[in-house]
């Protein structure tokens, strides 16, 4: 039961939010390579139109942090495609703060983007996908950071974990249905991308800064776009649930795991198991 994968992509339709630089833009265009239909998204027009040219794909202007917009979006593809079989809700903004500076404007904008415009995407296409003859795939665009936490990164990794949790749900109960749609959550670590301007369209302030990965990371270990696209290709088609960018960095994960087996074992103790 469920998807076995997505593997034909010519005359394919394909949404990718974030779609105007970085990996959305990488997305776009490994997709439209393999001859799919591809709508990148993003509320910045003018990158997005930039982006268009330089992919092939079809640029259209939207929130994903609005649910009303989200919801017109997929009526707009709709109205010229027919059908939706790909859907990569990739948009996401990564400035920095500490939790106990944090406004609570920073945790809306934050969780608007990183959750809700995941949630408003799944909302907006899945019945779509699911209706489509073809089947298709899903992708969510978390990241590493939602597998640890990072000093720092707390509302960003709070996001990003509850985009993981999602999926890994939305996947299994796929699997479980007759649905030929599938779930995939991609966990990237640093890529090139313009990520380090997230707060370039946020209107008021906060206690939120940018950064660049390339002051905190060596270049050997910064992806690029175009290889974290050719993993996305290869987890659609064979509906990969995870898919993880940076080996060389899973000792984080590892220590993670030890802790929580250890917790495990100490809980022995008061449940009188083992």
């Amino acid at each position: 039961m469920g998807s076995k994968g997505f593997q034909n992509f010519e005359g394919a339709v394909a949404v990718v939010t974030g779609g105007s630089s970085g990996i959305g833009q990488g997305i776009a265009q490994a997709l439209v390579l393999r001859g799919a239909h591809v709508v990148i998204v993003s509320n910045d027009e003018e990158r997005l139109c930039k982006a268009a040219a330089a992919t092939g794909a079809v640029p259209m202007v939207a929130d994903v942090s609005n649910r009303k917009a989200m919801l017109q979006l997929a009526a707009d593809v709709m109205a010229k495609y027919g059908t939706v079989n790909i859907l990569c809700n990739n948009a996401g903004v990564g400035p920095v703060a500490a939790i106990q500076d944090l406004t609570h404007d920073d945790w809306q904008w934050m969780i608007g983007v990183n959750l809700w415009g995941v949630i408003h995407g799944i909302e907006a296409f899945l019945p779509h996908l699911l209706a489509a003859p073809r089947g298709g795939q899903i992708v969510n665009t978390a990241s590493l950071a939602g597998l640890w936490s990072v000093a720092k990164l707390g509302s960003y990794s709070a996001a990003k974990a509850a985009v993981i949790a999602m999926t890994e749900a939305l996947h299994l109960e796929l699997q479980a249905s007759d649905a030929q749609v599938g779930a995939t959550v991609l966990c990237p670590g640093p890529v090139h991308s313009e990520i380090k301007s997230s707060l370039r369209n946020r209107q008021g302030t906060g206690a939120l800064a940018d950064i660049d990965i390339a002051n905190i990371f060596p270049p050997e270990v910064i992806r690029t776009p175009a290889q974290i696209a050719l993993q996305v290709i290869d987890a659609i088609e064979h509906n990969h649930l995870y898919i993880l960018t940076h080996p060389e960095l899973s000792s984080a994960l590892d220590l993670r795991h030890q802790n929580l087996l250890a917790a495990f074992e100490r809980a022995k103790s008061w449940t009188g198991i083992g």
